[in-house]
Formats: C-alpha cells, structure tokens, sequence
C-alpha cells in the first residue's frame, strides 16, 4: 500500500512539473519576445484606415482553419492504430504546437500529440506524427522549389551560384522525398531487416499501413493548410501597407516559409524575420521595401500561429489521456 502510494505520489508530482515546466517555458517565449508584441499596438495605429480591416479580418479567421486542417490530418493518421474525435484530435495537435515551441523543428510536436493518446498506443503512432509532418514539409518543399525558381529568375541575388547547381538539388530533393513518400511501406520493411535500425521498426510500423490513397489525401490537406498559410501571410502584408503584386508575395512568402523550414531553431525567432527581409529586399531593393511593415507582419503571424494556439494548447494539456490516466 506505501508502495503504490508512492507511485501515485511520484507520477502525480512528475504531470505538475511537466504543466509548470510548459507554462514557464510559454512565459520565458512571450518575455523574449516582447519587442514581437509590439506589434499590437501599431496594429490599433491602423485601425483609422478602415480599408485596411478586411485583411486583418481575413487571416485571423484563416487561423481555426489552419488548425482544423491539422486536426483532420491528424484524426487520419492515427486511423490505423486507433480512432479520435476531432475535439481530440484538435486537443493533441495544440498540445504539440506547445511541446514544440521550445525544441528546434519542432521535435516536441510529438511529445504533445502523443500524450493525447492511450497509453498503449503512444509508441505505435510515433510514424503516424512522422507521416503528417513529412507531408507537411514536403508541399512546403514543393511550392518553396518553384518559389526559388522565380527568385533565381526576377532577381540578382549572387549567393545562389552557379544557379544550374541549386535547382539540381532543389529538383533531387523533392525527387528524393517523393520517391520516400510513395515507398514508406517498403522503406519501413527494410528498416525491418537492417541490424541496429531493426529496432525502430515498431515505432515506424503504421507506416505500413497507409494506402496510395490515403498518402495522397494527406498532401492534399498539407496543401491546403499551405495555402491558408500563404494566405494569411499575404492578408497581413496587405493590412500594414506592403503592396506588391500578387506573384512577387507569393513566391517571397514561398522562399520564407521554405527557409524557415529547414534551417534549424528555436522558438521560431528570428528565421522567418530574416528570410522576409533578405528576399524581399532581394526582389524591390533596399529602398523601395517597408522593411517595418513586412517585420510587423511577419511578428503578428507568429503571434497568430504559434503564441495562441500554444496558449490554448497549454490549457488543453489537462484534456490528454496521459492527464486522466489512473496513477
């Protein structure tokens, strides 16, 4: 009896350090990033040219969509293993959005989701998490390929030479990740026979599971999710004043968010602010960009993308199974 009253003591001390540890961890983010959340008030500054509400509007309601999305992808691929609804489903991906604010990529993305899940079933998914942020990247690396090819091409840029070069390995990577994307049963099998790497095997088994089909499905929620990316970026541009044509946005914002993608961080600091500057200034010149505005806009995103749904996230870590299990 002392025994087991010492477990319930051990786990229930280890779930209150982990909530605090989070909390403080948010906290730690917001208090860094306070010259981000100066921003809010330039927004109100804004607020006397009503034309200008709409996009404003537009990418704050562009944001449940956003996560929506996620969620339904989620729901998906966890399908093999176990069934969740979308409230769930929605539980886990915030939950991970907070888990990962503070690890580079995002790595804690998959503490978050997992907690949502039994306790048997943790282990088994961890594929599932890998699959859905694969897809994710891989749309990002798509439409981020021909954003480079319309940078390389509308622009003097000088650090991407010999230009022939880099569109070899931009066109070899999405290459290399289709084929893996299309083959993930078969890599998985061989991941089965290969010593040493044979004990990932469980983890990464659903992979098996997904049909052409589903693999499909996935890309094109990732798609859309993208899409509602872009958009919002664009949306925030347009509210603080940087107008530009719709094609020079577009591809700018690719090359942001691909840069953002495989450069390694943490918080999401400082990356994409750079990225916004360097490309833009790269397309109208130092002297025809709002370098404020595109800033502004670019901070406002994070806020939007990241601070909220980890807020929200923080407070839905009291809904995981891994919060309701017995002790």
């Amino acid at each position: 009896m002392a025994e087991r009253t010492s477990i319930h003591f051990r786990k229930r001390t280890l779930r209150v350090l982990l909530f605090l540890v989070l909390i403080t961890g948010l906290a730690y983010v917001i208090y860094t990033g306070n010259e981000r959340f100066a921003v809010l008030a330039t927004i109100w500054k804004n607020f006397h040219e009503a034309e200008r509400y709409p996009w404003l509007i537009l990418s704050f309601l562009l944001m449940p969509v956003n996560w929506w999305l996620e969620a339904v992808k989620w729901q998906r691929v966890v399908k093999p293993v176990t069934t969740i609804s979308i409230l769930d489903a929605l539980s886990g991906v915030l939950s991970g959005v907070s888990f990962g604010l503070f690890t580079p990529h995002g790595i804690g993305d998959y503490v978050g989701r997992l907690l949502q899940l039994e306790s048997q079933e943790r282990l088994r998914t961890i594929g599932a998490v890998f699959i859905s942020r694969i897809s994710q990247f891989m749309i990002t690396l798509l439409f981020g390929t021909i954003a480079f090819f319309h940078f390389i091409t509308h622009t003097d840029y000088k650090y991407f030479q010999p230009e022939w070069l880099w569109s070899i390995l931009f066109i070899a990577a999405n290459l290399f990740m289709l084929f893996g994307f299309y083959e993930h049963a078969v890599i998985v099998r061989w991941l089965k026979k290969i010593p040493l790497l044979n004990r990932l095997y469980p983890y990464f088994e659903i992979l098996q599971h997904y049909s052409l089909q589903e693999t499909l499905i996935l890309l094109g929620i990732a798609a859309l999710r993208y899409i509602v990316f872009v958009l919002q970026f664009v949306a925030l541009f347009l509210f603080f004043g940087v107008d530009y044509s719709w094609e020079l946005m577009f591809a700018g914002v690719g090359m942001v968010f691909l840069a953002k993608s495989v450069i390694p961080t943490f918080f999401e600091i400082g990356v994409r602010e750079l990225a916004v500057v360097v490309v833009f200034i790269a397309y109208t010149g130092i002297h025809d960009f709002r370098v404020e505005a595109a800033l502004y806009a670019s901070m406002l995103l994070w806020i939007m993308n990241i601070i909220i749904p980890a807020i929200a996230g923080a407070g839905m870590i009291f809904r995981t199974k891994w919060m309701e299990e017995d002790l």
